[in-house]
């Protein structure tokens, strides 16, 4: 089987599986009268369309992104605006297409989630096979699509929209366009709150000698492109509601606060996964210091895994992982053996379809 086809074949099964798993969790619904359902058909109750294989890529945060596209970012109304919490360039991205292709701005999310999915797995392939072989790149993006939570890459959320451009920042940088690059960062920071941290690893790949050393360069500039960015995002905050980081403060409804990263690790407010799956963060982190991996993959890792754990939350751990890419690169490398490998895909894919299952019914996998 040629390699395009074998790497189209994990993109397709990790999918197949997330959807499995969906749509079987949508036949045992949560109760009616502990999740708000928009409408059902008989036993059938859906969040989004009355579509099944469509409904189930829309669940929880969906909503807020999808009224974003809709109508914008709400005026102050005395409460808290919980629209606020949630990036501009994915909604942003979901109402432009809409526009262009006149289609319902629920489903242009969902084709734009798995576009940028299936781009952000070609650029991921492409950066790695820059210094690593094929064969080690393509155990890479099998350990990633086994990983329990890539459900969310194509979901209507804006996890493959940040996975995509992080993974293009830092290959642009890699192969000398830094104009690229700094394009890539501008609109990362504009996708998720880690967003801004790609320009580290960008900043480090630009400023990289041949020699292996490091030297600044005017072209290493570009890392400001984002600083445009964030003084829009401030900016559009302060006008709306009076707070140029109103976009922090409302994580405080949720109970998110700043915090030394450790703190979340002794909270039994969520199930033992979180906690394991945040200390593997952490623990993969620590291995690619120990084997002296590339620079910018251990900072870009360390600054994901840290900032969440820097809110006073596990929540959302499984989704923020899925996206530190680097990661799977360090996981890969400790999977040394084929017995290893294996059994990360069998039960990655295991827990997958569980995690998945639970979407469906409208609990929170997360």
């Amino acid at each position: 089987m040629p390699r395009w086809a074998r790497l189209t074949m994990m993109a397709v099964a990790s999918r197949l599986v997330a959807l499995a798993g969906m749509v079987a969790g949508s036949y045992r619904p949560r109760p009616a009268d502990d999740l708000h359902w928009i409408g059902h058909d008989g036993t059938f109750f859906w969040d989004q369309v009355p579509i099944r294989v469509l409904d189930v890529w829309g669940r929880w945060d969906t909503m807020f992104y999808w009224h974003i596209a809709r109508f914008g970012y709400p005026p102050a109304n005395g409460g808290w605006v919980y629209h606020a919490a949630y990036w501009p360039l994915f909604p942003s991205m979901m109402r432009g297409l809409s526009v262009l292709t006149g289609l319902e701005t629920y489903l242009c999310g969902v084709l734009l989630a798995f576009t940028l999915y299936g781009l952000a797995i070609h650029y991921f392939d492409r950066l790695l096979r820059l210094s690593e072989t094929p064969e080690f790149a393509e155990r890479v993006l099998l350990v990633m699509l086994a990983y329990p939570g890539t459900h969310f890459l194509t979901c209507v959320y804006p996890e493959s929209t940040t996975l995509f451009l992080a993974i293009f920042a830092i290959y642009a940088a890699r192969t000398n366009r830094p104009v690229l690059a700094g394009l890539a960062c501008f609109t990362v920071a504009l996708a998720r709150s880690t967003g801004i941290f790609v320009c580290v690893p960008v900043l480090l790949e630009l400023s990289r000698t041949p020699e292996g050393g490091w030297r600044f360069t005017p072209r290493a500039l570009v890392v400001l492109f984002p600083a445009v960015s964030l003084a829009f995002w401030l900016g559009l905050n302060q006008q709306l509601y009076g707070d140029p980081i109103y976009f922090a403060h409302v994580q405080a409804a949720w109970g998110r606060h700043p915090t030394f990263f450790l703190e979340p690790f002794f909270s039994s407010d969520l199930s033992l996964d979180h906690h394991l799956f945040a200390l593997g963060a952490l623990v993969l982190t620590g291995y690619a210091v120990r084997k002296r991996e590339r620079l910018s993959f251990i900072s870009l890792s360390t600054l994901n895994a840290l900032l969440p754990l820097s809110t006073g939350m596990l929540r959302g751990v499984h989704r923020y992982m899925g996206t530190n890419f680097p990661l799977f690169i360090f996981l890969t490398r400790w999977l040394d053996t084929r017995r290893k490998l294996t059994f990360w895909v069998v039960v990655g894919g295991c827990v997958l379809f569980g995690f998945a299952f639970k979407w469906g019914q409208g609990y929170q996998p997360n």
